[in-house]
């Protein structure tokens, strides 16, 4: 439960580790809107400035008689922004004392914008738009802030974009392998570049045949893929030679996520590596893998895929 910054004191030291729900006297909620722009997918956000304070703040408002919390936060932004909007998921809960010694709780969802247009009022009479960093200058409160940074590490990302950890894997888990699903992999590349540019390649798995392009870069990547026929995909393969890589790969449940268990063959015979693909980099950073996992290798550009087809394994 986190403290509002500037909350006074109190004798109590309320909220501690009490039941702030039941006891709060004032009972509010609030969104955190986030969009993603037309251009790159970068993450914008909504603030609403209100004249009575001169201040720039996250819109939020106090519960009516009878009225659940999810159902107020939308109201309350709704009325506050003019944005008809759909619940992502809950943040950590703000409270503290108001300036009447009240004890008030404030939760808050992040939200996207479903429709709707922003009227000025009377209690907000500017809204608007802006990149997150802008965002958290422009915030007057420090919470707000802190509540910002909370939904920007939760967000998925753009699609079109994977988030994905790999580790270097010095000894098999054989007893995870045995009921574990698998498929043979070929992989060819027809474009390769430099560290910082795209790549474009050819992938067989199982049946299908695919042309994959692939940003630059560690954890985030962009990656889009198509589907080939077999007569284009046999016609393109040729002009991978000499960039190519085979393996299997198994797929390991491991709570609620996947690890990719790649075993390589061929000239890389004895590599094997794990991926996991997540949903936020808040979740990247949260994830307990299993003790046969060894060194984190994501940003370890010798074990990318395109590296490995024309560098062969790195020293072991």
């Amino acid at each position: 439960m986190a403290l509002e910054r500037g909350a006074r004191p109190t004798d109590d030291d309320w909220p501690g580790d009490r039941d702030v729900f039941a006891e709060a006297q004032v009972r509010a909620a609030g969104g955190v809107i986030v969009r993603r722009d037309g251009k790159g997918g970068a993450l914008e956000l909504a603030l609403i400035h209100r004249p009575k304070y001169d201040d720039w703040s996250l819109p939020k408002g106090k519960l009516d008689a009878g009225e659940g919390w999810e159902e107020a936060a939308l109201r309350e932004v709704e009325e506050e922004t003019g944005l008809c909007c759909r619940l992502l998921h809950e943040l950590e809960p703000v409270a503290y004392r108001d300036p009447k010694d009240r004890r008030k709780v404030v939760r808050y969802w992040v939200m996207e914008p479903v429709s709707g247009t922003f009227e000025p009022s009377s209690e907000v009479d500017r809204f608007e738009w802006v990149a997150i960093e802008e965002g958290l200058d422009r915030l007057t409160y420090p919470h707000d802030s802190e509540l910002v940074r909370a939904a920007v590490a939760h967000a998925a990302p753009p699609a079109g974009v994977e988030l994905e950890r790999k580790w270097l894997v010095r000894e098999r888990p054989e007893s995870e392998l045995d009921d574990a699903p698998a498929d043979r992999i070929q992989q060819g590349y027809l474009a390769v570049g430099g560290e910082t540019e795209p790549e474009v390649r050819l992938r067989r798995r199982g049946e299908r045949t695919l042309l994959t392009i692939k940003s630059a870069g560690g954890l985030e990547r962009i990656e889009e893929e198509i589907e080939l026929d077999e007569r284009t995909f046999d016609a393109l393969w040729p002009l991978t030679e000499g960039r190519r890589i085979e393996k299997t790969r198994h797929l390991i449940a491991h709570g609620e996520r996947t690890i990719e268990l790649d075993v390589y063959e061929g000239d890389l015979d004895g590599l094997v590596v794990a991926e996991v693909e997540f949903a936020s980099k808040a979740a990247s950073r949260a994830f307990d893998p299993p003790p046969w996992l060894g060194e984190d290798v994501t940003e370890d550009g010798r074990y990318k895929n395109r590296n490995l087809a024309v560098d062969g394994p790195p020293p072991r």
